[in-house]
């Protein structure tokens, strides 16, 4: 396995430093927007690979790459992927979406509820195991 010490990152895999690359280009890209902001902390959670044709990248740029996702792109190519990546980046979707019933509610709770709404899906996760 390829490792980084030049760049700080030692036994980081290519594959690795990419993804903290990629995530750390969505996290910026996210700034601000708390729909998008959680889309992006709930996939970088994930093992999901996030070299899909929907993690757009822009070299254009003189600070380096620029990273975004592009939900249009993903509701084209999303059929592509097994039913627990497809479930993963649905939500992640729905999380953004300002048409979807958990945008609308989601964003209307105060913290503690969203708090609570979390917890009742870890809990609920445990018992299914």
């Amino acid at each position: 396995m390829a490792t980084h010490e030049a760049s700080g990152h030692a036994h980081i895999s290519p594959y690795q430093l990419e993804r903290l690359e990629i995530i750390e280009g969505l996290k910026r890209w996210a700034l601000g927007s708390y729909p998008e902001q959680t889309a992006v902390l709930f996939l970088a959670a994930t093992n999901e690979p996030l070299t899909r044709v929907w993690v757009q990248r822009s070299d254009a740029y003189s600070d380096g790459p620029r990273y975004w996702l592009n939900w249009d792109t993903f509701n084209e190519h999303g059929g592509v992927l097994s039913g627990g990546e497809w479930a993963t980046w649905a939500l992640a979707r729905s999380l953004c979406s300002p048409e979807g019933e958990l945008y609308q509610n989601l964003w209307r709770m105060d913290p503690a509820r969203g708090e609570a709404f979390a917890a009742a899906i870890v809990r609920s996760r445990e018992n299914w195991r």
